[in-house]
């Protein structure tokens, strides 16, 4: 089974942020700044399940992104690592 198939089509904000592992404030925000594509539904705002999977996986890169960036960094400044 995929991760695509253990989570519901659709999900509420609460709903994606606890599977993103965010806050729901942080969520918002991304929403808001159209980071994260969702649709409204009466005054609710929905993630699609397939949109918030290629968000996570952007956030994963660019964590490696900066991590990798500070390791190059503490490397060029001889901190050993």
């Amino acid at each position: 089974m995929s991760t695509s198939d253990s989570i519901k089509p659709i999900l509420s904000e609460r709903e994606a942020a606890a599977f993103l592992i965010v806050s729901t404030a942080f969520l918002v925000k991304q929403l808001e700044n159209g980071k994260l594509p969702h649709c409204k539904m009466g005054r609710h705002r929905r993630i699609e399940s397939e949109k918030l999977l290629e968000f996570k996986q952007s956030m994963l890169r660019d964590t490696e992104e900066a991590l990798q960036t500070l390791a190059t960094q503490a490397q060029e400044l001889g901190f050993g690592y």
